[in-house]
């Protein structure tokens, strides 16, 4: 997938992989619209406003049955993808980098959270002392 510089909040080119899995589901739900014309483009978007993409984010939201009360916002899915690298092991280097931050200080002020691995990191330092 890439983001191009014009709606980039960096305003820098990138390119992120996407898993296999997730392409080819993007890809046949593209490819059922036949109004859209098969190219490179995943989701080929013409508008260049974020008030038009705000717009048809609520037709999606509001089509695909969400649970009363439940607004998904787009920013709030990089942030939870952000954090869940992060817990899951993935160097902080390669986490800013996948989400376009032109410092690591970045990425760790708003996605390491350190709080759970608390406990653990003094259980470790007790085994460490005991030997």
């Amino acid at each position: 997938m890439s983001v191009y510089s014009e709606t980039s909040k960096g305003r820098r080119d990138r390119t992120l992989p996407l898993n296999i899995e997730l392409s080819k589901l993007l890809l046949e739900w593209r490819d059922s619209f036949q109004s859209i014309e098969a190219d490179d483009l995943i989701l080929p978007w013409e508008k260049n406003t974020y008030r038009a993409f705000y717009d048809d984010w609520k037709r999606i939201v509001s089509s695909a049955g969400l649970p009363k009360g439940m607004k998904p916002v787009p920013k709030n899915f990089r942030s939870t993808c952000g954090s869940e690298l992060i817990e899951a092991g993935v160097p902080t280097m390669v986490v800013k980098d996948f989400l376009g931050h032109a410092s690591v200080t970045t990425t760790e002020a708003f996605y390491v959270n350190t709080q759970n691995a608390l406990r653990p990191a003094a259980e470790k330092r007790r085994k460490m002392l005991e030997g």
